[in-house]
């Protein structure tokens, strides 16, 4: 290709050398940038948040729920399912967002703008998270790893998809248990094995089943299903056949 081509397709791409700069300046960015600009952006996106009144599950889980008023009540929210709800078909064991909960009560009551404060800051919590994991652990060179990072994070930060976790209050668990899970994932690459189990554990202590890449799973092999290889022929297939459930 000759160089007057390629100077045509970069243009042609919005991929003008002041562009290539402007990308690769990203790399030149103070390190305390990254958490302030996410701020700032979340902070503008969600701005219209804070007095979003209560909705949906909130009612049983904050709104009417005695437990949530006294922390004399912590040591409960680990054994008693009937703190997280006032519904008896909705009471479960999750500890941690019943104490974010009860925590949020003893700062604003039942008015909304603090639990949805905390939400924001566990939304940022998330978007940091996603810019180190795709920054120190993907196949990115160098002059890569920060826009390509910085990039991902501005997209989950500000994406349609998340605005029922970062508003509904009681979607709380999802951004608690993403947080818990890529820091967990995070701490695990970098061998900190001890901090790697912690945010673990905690991340199935959010949700009423636990994400499915943190379970020990235990399947019996399919060759020992009944009737598996029964019908006509059957006898004559082979245990290897059979157990590949052909």
């Amino acid at each position: 290709m000759s160089a007057p081509t390629a100077v045509c397709m970069a243009d042609a791409c919005g991929l003008s050398a002041s562009g290539f700069d402007g990308w690769a300046s990203l790399n030149r960015m103070p390190r305390w940038s990254v958490p302030l600009v996410m701020a700032g952006v979340i902070a503008a996106a969600y701005a219209n948040s804070l007095d979003v009144p209560f909705a949906f599950d909130d009612w049983h889980a904050i709104e009417q729920n005695p437990a949530i008023r006294d922390l004399v009540n912590l040591p409960r929210f680990f054994t008693d399912p009937t703190t997280f709800s006032v519904l008896r078909e909705n009471r479960d064991l999750r500890p941690l967002l019943v104490l974010s909960l009860a925590l949020n009560y003893q700062v604003s009551g039942l008015a909304p703008w603090s639990y949805h404060l905390v939400n924001l800051v566990l939304h940022w919590i998330v978007c940091l998270l996603v810019f180190r994991i795709v920054r120190d652990h993907l196949w990115l060179g160098p002059s890569e790893a920060v826009p390509v990072a910085v990039t991902a994070a501005l997209l989950v930060a500000v994406h349609p998809l998340n605005t029922e976790a970062v508003n509904y209050i009681s979607s709380r668990s999802a951004l608690l248990t993403t947080a818990c899970y890529l820091g967990a994932f995070d701490a695990a690459v970098r061998r900190r094995w001890g901090l790697a189990c912690f945010l673990a554990a905690a991340a199935m202590l959010m949700e009423k089943r636990p994400p499915s890449s943190t379970r020990l799973r235990v399947s019996r092999p399919r060759w020992s299903v009944p009737n598996q290889c029964s019908g006509p022929g059957g006898a004559s297939r082979s245990a290897r056949f059979c157990a590949s459930g052909a």
